[in-house]
């Protein structure tokens, strides 16, 4: 099979980005062809090319039209990072592949961030009505905010597409409900089993954020793009309560900041600003080093757009025990391979509950840790996940004739 496949790579800062990395040679050795399309940057070197060409989306329609490639295959994300792969997507429709249900906040970036208000409300009312609609115009004249929560802004890629994949039966039963009935796959998102030396790991953490570490303080982290659907807030809260009973306990965020969500006020505000600490954006392998030197993850989601977390993915393969909300996809998780925080007024609580437990029980926090490393190499290697593709790809039609 000769396929086309699009995707951001990373320098790009973006889960899918470093996804697409870890897939793609596993996908060459089970393609005859495989070309991968992105934006105009050079890719960082480490990304191995063994057996695909790294060539600009731009090319890619002339080869197409002379009928180079058998399917084409479309990483579809959130965020203006997957611009220039929608608007191709609804040209040349082929598989998609939805990291999440909601795309609201790309659709934003394909229109009104290019002040083509037109555009947004038409595709607004084309997935939601004319009540959308009015909501909307409100939104244009700065009445009220885009209502990225409650409509996802998926209908004319969906339309378009001749197949989905999806990493959760919780997505894939949006998808239907929605009423579409294109070809349907559910594949595991992937992860690599690492050995990370934890005390190495936590020497360079101290370094990078500038705590005092040794083997006995207890680190908890959470990681990826900090947004306000993640619960940061009342991860903070709960923290700030958990050190009265054990002083020590430090807290990481790793990722970027977001423009709307403040955390320093309320670090302040909590008066647990020697013991937390924001280290933006960094490497993958500073990334993966991290969380390698927490003891506990913080992984949480309510609303949830229906996504699944490269982090948590990242976490649980690294055997840390993993906070997550009892919401849509992460339910699916094995029972006693993460601790499931329900999504109620007493989140906090919950959260402090289960953190202290955890800190004061090691042998539970190893215990759930293994579970989440055995059902990562169980359903999420990047082979079986590459043969997975393949065999649902060879089965759909994937793209429209040129």
């Amino acid at each position: 099979m000769r396929l086309a496949f699009f995707s951001p790579l990373s320098p790009i800062p973006s889960g899918i980005a470093d996804y697409s990395a870890a897939l793609l040679p596993h996908l060459a050795a089970r393609l005859e062809r495989l070309d991968v399309f992105i934006e105009d940057y050079e890719p960082i070197p480490s990304i191995s090319r063994e057996g695909f060409r790294i060539r600009h989306y731009r090319e890619f329609e002339p080869d197409y039209r002379a009928g180079c490639y058998d399917r084409v295959l479309y990483q579809m994300g959130n965020n203006s990072f997957h611009e220039y792969i929608y608007n191709l997507a609804l040209r040349i429709p082929g598989i998609v592949v939805l990291h999440e249900f909601n795309l609201h906040y790309l659709l934003a970036g394909v229109t009104v961030h290019h002040q083509d208000w037109e555009g947004y409300l038409r595709e607004l009312e084309y997935n939601a009505g004319p009540q959308a609609l009015e909501r909307g115009r409100l939104a244009q004249a700065g009445q009220q905010e885009l209502d990225y929560e409650n409509i996802p802004m998926n209908r004319r890629l969906l339309e378009r597409s001749r197949g989905v994949i999806v990493h959760s039966d919780y997505v894939g039963r949006l998808v239907r409900e929605a009423g579409f009935h294109l070809p349907l796959r559910k594949i595991p998102s992937g992860a690599e089993l690492q050995a990370v030396n934890a005390a190495q790991a936590r020497t360079e953490l101290a370094q990078l954020a500038g705590l005092p570490l040794d083997e006995s303080t207890p680190v908890l982290g959470i990681f990826g793009v900090l947004k306000p659907y993640k619960r940061i807030h009342e991860a903070l809260r709960a923290f700030a309560r958990l050190r009265t009973l054990h002083p020590g306990v430090k807290m990481i965020l790793v990722g970027e900041e977001h423009p709307h969500y403040p955390l320093r006020p309320l670090i302040e505000e909590l008066g647990i600003g020697d013991a937390v600490r924001i280290l933006g954006y960094v490497s993958l392998e500073t990334f993966i080093t991290s969380i390698a030197a927490c003891d506990i993850c913080i992984n949480l989601r309510w609303p949830t757009a229906g996504e699944t977390s490269a982090s948590l993915q990242r976490a649980l393969a690294l055997g840390k025990p993993t906070l997550v909300s009892e919401v849509g996809a992460f339910r699916e998780l094995p029972e006693g391979a993460v601790v499931q925080i329900p999504v109620v007024e007493r989140e906090v609580d919950w959260l402090f509950e289960y953190m202290n437990i955890l800190l004061n029980d090691p042998a539970l926090a190893r215990a759930i840790g293994e579970r989440a490393r055995q059902y990562i190499e169980r359903e999420c290697s990047w082979p079986k996940v590459a043969s997975e593709y393949v065999e649902f790809l060879e089965q759909s039609t994937g793209t429209s004739t040129p």
